[in-house]
């Protein structure tokens, strides 16, 4: 809240009063002495482009204390600076024609400034009349690092105590503008080496005030990036892959790096390297090295629908365990889940959102895990129903590793008890895609061996039986 009186920020002096009825008088000089009228030369008007009233947006104002707002009027060389005030609702609040305002009572009203020079700018703030001052008691502050580079930005936010302190508007300052700064709204900007305080207080007379102490970072640039993963396949949609990359420097700054594709509508790459699969197409992926010319690598990436390529490798999957009392966590590239307990265990693997199946190119469904202790049913499930229309119609086999993979082809099965047979001309899109890992009896022996935990490796799906065995005998 600002208590200049009677100045507009751009320097110009609020008049006193508006003319009656805003006319415009015009003053003319006559030569008595001369038989002919001289014209005066004509003075170009510069008229408001903007005007704003500077505050909050809704501007406390104790009953009993008049407040002056402060005007800014925008360009600087305005010819006719009278404004006219008004007050929604004068039984609130009055304001006279120096943008003084009255309170009178508690309540809501709308203050606005209109130009007078026939713009007709207006600027308009929500005044609240207050009987008492809730003073602030304390502040908290958060931010996402406490740590920034040279030229990088750092946005600290304050939480202020109690939430309905009267006046919220802070003070923001750094204890060395040449290391960082920061703006009025908590926003650092790093300009060298160093350590800095950044510290924040109230205005409202309650003393509060809080710091954070930060560091700013020399920036090292690199001088040579190199992409080493290798794609060597097409992508699935959904997809998440890790992209793997060499930077020099050692000690280059990273957050100097730049991830880009050229075609985001197909697979989209983070800041971080993670590249994701949206649709069906092709994409370059680059990586730049910022503040320095030609440092950069790429590498091409293509995505295939109606193909699944779901591996644990990074943070993220859209699967998920839904049974009840059972957990799915990623831990060692793997999805590992710990079934529900009971007399019968269960814990279904899931995948969030279904997926999109084309059966004409990639009809081999696999599953890579191991089958939990004990005897039970697996069962591949869908909206249309369970594949075969049964329990454990998958088919097994083992690969080089000797871990299990259970497969379903799509070629020559039918889901649920209508036969439903997928498309293998165009992509089928299932709602429901599922493995029910269910009924499950284990023995005590069982059980204190964790039988009841079974790991996923990955879920594939494969142009043919010759193709998996290959991909599962490497």
């Amino acid at each position: 809240m600002h208590m200049k009186k009677n100045k507009f920020l751009a320097c110009h002096k609020i008049v006193a009063a508006v003319l009656p009825a805003l006319l415009l008088v015009t003053l003319v000089s006559l030569n008595a002495c001369k038989k002919q009228d001289t014209a005066a030369p004509a003075v170009e008007k510069t008229m408001a482009a903007s005007i704003a009233i500077i505050t909050t947006d809704t501007l406390p104002v104790l009953l009993g204390k008049d407040t002056t707002l402060t005007v800014r009027l925008l360009p600087d060389s305005i010819t006719n600076a009278v404004l006219l005030w008004k007050s929604s609702d004068s039984s609130v609040a009055k304001v006279s024609q120096q943008g003084t305002v009255h309170p009178l009572t508690t309540g809501i009203a709308t203050i606005s400034a209109t130009t007078t020079d026939g713009s007709w700018r207006t600027a308009a703030i929500v005044v609240e009349v207050i009987d008492k001052i809730t003073y602030m008691s304390g502040l908290t502050l958060t931010a996402p690092a406490t740590s920034l580079y040279e030229g990088d930005t750092l946005a600290i936010k304050a939480t202020i105590n109690p939430s309905n302190t009267t006046y919220k508007t802070l003070q923001w300052s750094s204890s060395n503008e040449t290391i960082a700064k920061v703006s009025s709204t908590g926003v650092v900007t790093g300009l060298s080496e160093g350590n800095v305080t950044v510290t924040v207080k109230a205005i409202d007379g309650s003393g509060v005030a809080k710091s954070m102490a930060l560091e700013v970072k020399e920036v090292v640039l690199a001088t040579s990036v190199d992409i080493t993963s290798v794609v060597s396949e097409t992508m699935a949609v959904g997809q998440i892959l890790k992209l793997e990359y060499n930077v020099l420097p050692a000690n280059a700054t990273l957050g100097k790096l730049k991830w880009s594709s050229d075609n985001p509508n197909v697979v989209s790459v983070s800041s971080a390297g993670i590249i994701t699969g949206l649709a069906g197409g092709s994409a370059r992926i680059t990586l730049k090295a910022e503040g320095v010319a030609n440092v950069t690598d790429f590498i091409d990436v293509s995505v295939e629908e109606g193909k699944l390529n779901d591996v644990f490798t990074g943070t993220t999957t859209p699967w998920k365990t839904p049974t009840a009392n059972a957990t799915g966590i990623i831990q060692n590239d793997k999805f590992v889940v710990s079934m529900a307990p009971g007399a019968k265990y269960r814990g279904d693997f899931q995948r969030t959102g279904g997926a999109a199946l084309h059966a004409g190119k990639f009809p081999i469904i696999a599953f890579k895990f191991n089958r939990p202790a004990g005897t039970g049913n697996i069962i591949f499930d869908t909206n249309n129903g369970s594949f075969l229309n049964g329990n454990n119609k998958l088919t097994t086999v083992t690969g080089k590793d000797g871990i299990q993979v259970h497969y379903a082809d799509l070629s020559a099965g039918t889901f649920g008890a209508s036969a439903i047979k997928l498309s293998a001309a165009s992509v089928t899109n299932l709602t429901t895609f599922q493995l029910k890992i269910a009924d499950f009896v284990l023995s005590a022996t069982d059980i204190a061996n964790g039988g009841y935990i079974y790991q996923v490796y990955w879920v594939k799906s494969f142009p043919s039986l010759a193709a998996l065995n290959e991909y599962i005998n490497r």
